[in-house]
C-alpha cells in the first residue's frame, strides 16, 4: 500500500482507492472483534435498523427506524427522505453532515458498483442540495466520522447515533444499523 501511505491516507481514503482501481480489500471492521460485539448488542437493545435493496431503496426497518426518522415509510429510499422530506431538517439535527455521510457512501457505491448506483445518482441529481454536495466531494467523506445526532420527537430529547452500513457479499444491498451512543 505504498501509494496509499506516502499520500498519508486514512483508511477510508485507500479502500476507496482501491474499490475506485477495481481492488476490494478486505474491511477492517470485519477484523476487529470488539467493534463487531458492540454491533452485536445493538442488535440486541432497541436500536435503529433499516435494510436497503441493491438500487439503495428502503427493504425493510425496525419500529425504533420507523419512530425516530418519521415519514421514511412514504418514501421509497433514504436518500429521497433526507434530501426531500419536509421533516428530515427538523429530525436529523446535523443534517450537513449526514447528507456528507450520504453522499459519501454514494461516492464509495459508485466506485464498487457503478452499474447499480449510478441510476441512482442520477435520479438525485434533480435535488439542488444533493447536486452541490455531491459537487462539492470529489473523494467521499468517512462515514465513520459522522455520527447522527437525531430529535426524538416521541421523547422530547436527542440522540447521537453511531451509524453503520453492513455490507454482506453475495447478499445485494445493505443493513444500515445505528447504536445509539448517548440520549439526551
Amino acid at each position: 500500500m505504498g501509494l496509499a501511505d506516502a499520500l498519508k491516507l486514512s483508511d477510508w481514503e485507500t479502500h476507496y482507492l482501491f474499490a475506485a482501481s477495481g481492488v476490494m480489500l478486505p474491511d477492517p471492521m470485519l477484523d476487529d472483534a470488539e467493534a463487531m460485539r458492540t454491533y452485536i448488542d445493538a442488535l440486541l437493545q432497541p436500536n435503529p435498523a433499516l435494510v436497503l435493496d441493491v438500487s439503495w431503496r428502503i427493504a425493510a426497518y425496525n419500529r425504533e427506524w420507523q419512530r425516530l426518522f418519521k415519514g421514511v415509510w412514504l418514501t421509497p429510499s433514504m436518500h429521497q427522505w433526507l434530501y426531500v422530506s419536509t421533516t428530515s431538517r427538523s429530525i436529523v439535527r446535523n443534517w450537513d453532515e449526514v447528507s456528507q455521510w450520504c453522499v459519501g457512501w454514494m461516492r464509495y457505491g459508485m466506485a464498487v458498483d457503478p452499474d447499480t448506483v449510478a441510476p441512482v445518482v442520477r435520479m438525485l441529481m434533480s435535488i439542488t442540495v444533493f447536486r452541490r454536495e455531491w459537487q462539492a466531494q470529489v473523494i467521499p467523506v468517512d462515514p465513520a466520522t459522522q455520527p447522527w445526532i437525531v430529535h426524538d420527537r416521541d421523547n422530547g430529547c436527542e440522540s447521537t447515533i453511531d451509524m453503520q452500513v453492513w455490507r454482506a457479499s453475495p447478499m445485494p444491498g445493505a443493513l444500515l444499523l445505528g447504536a445509539i451512543l448517548d440520549t439526551r
